[in-house]
């Protein structure tokens, strides 16, 4: 079979799966939103007062949901590989990583991350004046009281998008599609992934993270680099956004801003020296190539062979992404998504 059409089969597979997400969050959506009204109606009716009210509001409205939907969307992603018909184990690895590599992805990553954040809120005040109503998504992020309450907002934000997320994205989606060509899936799977939170000010920061986190996977051929990565971007955004819910917003923005070029300056450092590794451990690895070669030679030149399929066929991952129904399905879907959360969440 022409590998760009088993590629093509395998996009319409994977991106017919993802894009039962969108059924999934509106069912979750309509859930939460019934059970809200329902106990709504008791609080009003026994005069429970704003208290109760808001703690269930965060509950009921934020919690619940932000914990069924990456659960379910990720056992949803979990027919993409059988859909697919691709082992689990061709996706999910779980290699273990240098420890300098570890520490230096980590810092990389937290530079990247600032970078892009300040691109993606560039690209939103550049929407705004083009008269786009853009709202800062945390801004309507309602606010957690106590302990047992920012322990779930951690867990709904950093935890499990973490887990969820990168199982489909860097895991079912990308391990899926590195085979045919590992440009072409980071890239792609990074569209879907920034595509999937649906929000103008978040699609440019994911899809940007999403290349970096896409590259680590197939690197060191583990998912646990990048579910660590995740959770760090977002375990730091949790902390600054619950600083800032309590403490002075200007005094808290000013020592993020210190912080990021702290960050920024740190992520040029090692991706520096990620890169001097990088070239010496490939030169290493030519080197022991090419003595065995060497050894082999001298046995037996005929010992040398290159297998050269003259019938295989080039891999067009372009040509396979535009002429998929399924991954413009999920396009379509997620960008119509975007477009209406422009509308639900600015301010009226």
């Amino acid at each position: 079979m022409n590998k760009t059409l088993a590629l093509k089969s395998r996009l319409n597979s994977s991106f017919g799966v993802l894009s039962l997400f969108s059924i999934v969050s509106v069912l979750i959506s309509i859930f939460s939103v019934v059970l809200y009204v329902v106990v709504q109606v008791v609080v009003d009716g026994l005069q429970l007062g704003d208290f109760v009210y808001n703690r269930l509001y965060f509950h009921l409205q934020f919690i619940i949901p932000q914990i069924l939907l990456p659960v379910l969307t990720a056992l949803v992603g979990c027919l993409i590989p059988i859909v697919g018909r691709f082992k689990f184990s061709d996706c999910v690895k779980n290699k273990k990583v240098p420890v300098k590599y570890f520490i230096l992805c980590v810092f990389i990553f937290w530079g990247l991350s600032t970078v892009s954040s300040y691109v993606s809120y560039a690209i939103s005040d550049l929407l705004i004046l083009i008269g786009v109503p853009v709202t800062d998504v945390n801004s309507v992020l309602p606010v957690p009281d106590g302990i047992f309450e920012i322990f779930l907002f951690v867990l709904v934000m950093a935890v499990l998008p973490a887990i969820c997320e990168e199982l489909i994205y860097r895991g079912f989606l990308l391990g899926g599609l590195a085979q045919y060509g590992k440009v072409g899936a980071i890239v792609v799977s990074s569209i879907a992934f920034g595509l999937m939170h649906a929000t103008v000010q978040q699609i440019p920061f994911a899809f940007f993270i999403g290349l970096f986190l896409g590259y680590v996977t197939l690197r060191f051929e583990s998912l646990v680099l990048p579910i660590f990565l995740h959770f760090i971007n977002n375990f730091t955004a949790c902390v600054i956004l619950i600083m800032q819910m309590h403490m002075d917003v200007e005094l808290v923005n000013d020592i993020a801003f210190c912080f990021d070029i702290f960050l920024v300056a740190v992520s040029v450092l090692s991706l520096l020296i990620f890169i001097v590794l990088t070239v010496h451990e490939k030169k290493e690895k030519e080197i022991e190539n090419q003595s065995a070669i060497c050894d082999s030679s001298e046995n037996s030149a005929d010992d040398i062979c290159f297998e050269v399929n003259i019938h295989e066929t080039k891999v067009d991952f372009l040509t396979a992404v535009t002429h998929s129904w399924g991954f413009w399905l999920f396009t379509g879907i997620y960008l119509f998504t975007t477009v209406a959360n422009i509308f639900v969440l600015s301010p009226r």
